[in-house]
């Protein structure tokens, strides 16, 4: 990719691809906790992934504003730091809500840490390399996912998961390095501020009432609320449908990785082809298909084919939406753009978690998974239908409000 040879980007690339390594072995370590060494059910599983997400919805929108307004570089290298330290804590967990804690802690330095690097990209490459740039990050987080699983699989079998986290905090201060040789000028802020809460509401406005953005958030929305739950059906459906161990998760998620890297690969060829609006529209028609065919084929090479397309489906839809947000918004206002936005996602997966939750005491899983398939069908298809499709296939502009 011609991108790689913009050597900022390149170091930013390579500092994502070690952390997100070692992300990937400590959560194979806290799901072998968690699911397998302590037993833990539907609300253990999910408690787990409400912890990492209430703090996108409680801090992002707070944290979008301070990332834009100090040094994007300084604070991705301060949040590597804090979260080095953050997760040896793991090794002296011994029960869910402390794991719980220290999720949520994690998590809510990370809200600093990725905003900032959405909000950068856009200074270290040219417009129109955005959607190769954001391919390649997003497929560079799911090639971790084929990566992190087989290395942390091997950790956990020889040493145990207290290695896990060693070596995941290992991972966040190479990250540190790497950022920490990216030389660029970065764009002035403006030196007056206004109140926090008064920068919130313009990052909601710019999401919800811009005719270009809006659209694409409340399509967000829609899909978000229902992501969240096929989440947590993910860990269960693996434990209690196919009957396999941690080490059955790890190869899914390997597969999913795979899938990401070709979504990654393809998705500015795929989006120059048939057009950005189409793309996406047809990323989400892929996943349904694949969600539908888990359910009704619960075996392991079904789900490790379906789960290589949703990758494919869901990296093409992230980079093209994210390209499309940095384009559109003026460099002032991505921070606290991407930091509402988040919080919208987390809010959305967290109701999602709970619902999904609680309706699993009353309705089989893989009847659950044919539910949630047929929603981003129907989802998809209206999308597909709509002149929002028109308009996401035509050139996108240079500013916001447009």
């Amino acid at each position: 990719m011609s991108v790689l040879s913009n050597r900022n980007f390149l170091l930013l690339w390579i500092g994502q691809i070690v952390s997100n390594v070692g992300d990937a072995v400590a959560f194979l370590g806290i799901a072998a906790v968690v699911l397998y060494q302590q037993g833990g059910g539907p609300l253990e599983a999910g408690g787990f992934l409400v912890a990492a997400a209430l703090p996108m919805l409680l801090v992002g929108p707070i944290a979008g504003v301070y990332v834009d307004r100090w040094s994007r570089r300084r604070t991705m290298i301060a949040a590597d730091v804090i979260r080095a330290v953050l997760v040896l804590l793991f090794i002296f967990a011994a029960s869910p809500w402390e794991i719980y804690i220290i999720v949520f802690a994690v998590s809510t330095v990370s809200r600093f840490f990725y905003p900032a690097r959405s909000a950068i990209i856009p200074e270290i490459v040219g417009r129109d390399e955005l959607v190769e740039a954001n391919s390649l990050s997003q497929m560079t987080f799911m090639l971790s996912s084929i990566m992190g699983p087989a290395i942390g699989a091997v950790v956990i079998g020889f040493m145990g998961t207290v290695f896990a986290f060693v070596f995941d905090s290992l991972t966040f201060i190479a990250s540190a390095l790497f950022i920490g040789l990216i030389a660029i000028r970065e764009s002035r802020r403006p030196r007056r501020r206004r109140k926090t809460g008064a920068e919130i509401l313009t990052g909601l406005r710019i999401m919800f009432r811009s005719r270009r953005i809006g659209f694409l958030s409340r399509l967000l929305v829609l899909i978000t609320v229902v992501m969240g739950g096929i989440n947590l059906l993910y860990f269960l459906y693996v434990r209690d449908v196919l009957g396999m161990d941690v080490t059955a998760l790890g190869m899914l998620e390997m597969f999913y990785g795979a899938g990401a890297v070709l979504g990654g690969v393809g998705a500015a060829r795929v989006s120059r082809a048939l057009g950005r609006g189409t793309s996406m529209g047809l990323s989400g028609v892929l996943m349904a298909l694949s969600l539908a065919s888990m359910s009704f084929l619960p075996l392991f090479w079904v789900a490790a084919a379906a789960m290589l397309l949703v990758g494919v489906g869901s990296i093409i839809f992230t980079s093209i939406f994210n390209a499309h947000i940095q384009a559109s918004v003026e460099a002032r206002d991505r921070g606290k753009v991407f930091g509402v936005m988040g919080a919208v996602i987390q809010g959305c997966m967290i109701i999602s978690l709970i619902v999904h939750g609680f309706i699993l005491e009353w309705i089989d899983l893989l009847l659950l998974l044919r539910i949630d398939a047929v929603y981003f069908a129907l989802v998809s298809a209206g999308f597909l239908l709509s002149r929002y499709r028109a308009e996401m296939d035509a050139p996108v502009p240079g500013q916001e409000g447009e």
